[in-house]
């Protein structure tokens, strides 16, 4: 469980009393608490086993190897706020500024929220390192007239 810095943004014309709503309903579908539609999933046992074989004895799956969850696949943190923590002060007593200046600044948060609702970065990305910090200046400045709103989430 840790705290890590995310910019979440949101269109250029947010009002200021929209902030927050704004920025929740960008958060909404990588809530770790958020339920969804059962599926199944492969058991952990399979993939601690060096063959990749179901374990007999799995109090989990009952030796099947797969295990039916609701756990939300998307799930990235259980709690946030606009500012604090590991970013306070980060963009300014506001916590936002807009993305391209985020990005002149060059501010690289841990992952990144862009306003069509697609997560970048955070322990499940692709880009680790430069590459990342490659990207999210790119994604800054794709959407340099959005707002870039910074949140500490915990997971």
């Amino acid at each position: 469980m840790s705290w890590f810095t995310t910019l979440v943004l949101i269109p250029p014309d947010t009002p200021e009393d929209g902030v927050l709503d704004a920025v929740a309903a960008l958060l909404a579908p990588f809530d770790s608490n958020r339920t969804v539609a059962p599926y199944t999933e492969p058991c952990f046992c399979v993939e601690t086993d060096s063959l990749s074989r179901p374990d007999p004895a799995c109090p989990e799956c009952g030796g099947t190897g797969q295990i039916h969850t609701t756990v939300n696949p998307r799930g990235y943190w259980e709690s946030w706020r606009i500012g604090g923590g590991t970013c306070e002060d980060w963009l300014g007593p506001t916590h936002a500024m807009r993305a391209g200046d985020a990005a002149d600044a060059d501010k690289i948060p841990f992952a990144l929220v862009t306003p069509d609702g697609a997560w970048y970065g955070g322990w499940h990305s692709l880009f680790k390192g430069a590459a990342w910090e490659v990207e999210a200046l790119r994604l800054l400045r794709h959407y340099a007239d959005a707002i870039a709103v910074a949140c500490t989430l915990h997971d």
